[in-house]
């Protein structure tokens, strides 16, 4: 995200799903919000959602199962307070014929504070920023769960 670069100015740029949060380096979320800013033509929006620093930390232990006839999935979350970070263990096992086989993927997701994010996009060039609640059309609440932005260039 941070190296984007398209070949002509577009009127919105969407990035869902958290994405944003596996920019875990933080240094590499403003240099990606300027990138974004110089995709967009004059008006251009940019739509972005974070799950919010509040769910991170209460994912922390966590233990989520998921089984079907050919596939059984052990996630865990842990969250390192220290690093402000929330790691994630996905054992994945899929059934080939009468065997079994294992893999394993491990995510990482940086909790950025949504006042710091408003403050990187105004830096970035944004003219006007709004959070929205998870799937509601008003200001985030304490307890988000995930917090989607808006964010105008003029």
């Amino acid at each position: 995200m941070q190296r984007l670069r398209l070949p002509e100015p577009v009127d919105l740029v969407v990035c869902l799903l958290d994405s944003l949060n596996y920019l875990d380096e933080p240094a590499d979320c403003p240099a990606a919000f300027r990138r974004v800013w110089q995709a967009l033509t004059p008006g251009g929006v940019f739509l972005f959602d974070i799950n919010t620093p509040y769910k991170l930390k209460e994912l922390d232990g966590q233990v989520f199962l998921d089984e079907t006839e050919n596939s059984y999935c052990v996630w865990r979350a842990e969250f390192d307070a220290a690093e402000n970070r929330c790691y994630y263990g996905i054992d994945l096992f899929r059934r080939q014929g009468a065997l079994w086989t294992r893999s394993f993927e491990q995510h990482c997701e940086y909790a950025y504070e949504p006042q710091t994010l408003e403050k990187w996009l105004t830096e970035a060039g944004f003219a006007r920023v709004v959070q929205y609640g998870d799937c509601a059309l008003r200001a985030p609440q304490a307890a988000e769960q995930r917090i989607y932005f808006a964010a105008y260039k003029e």
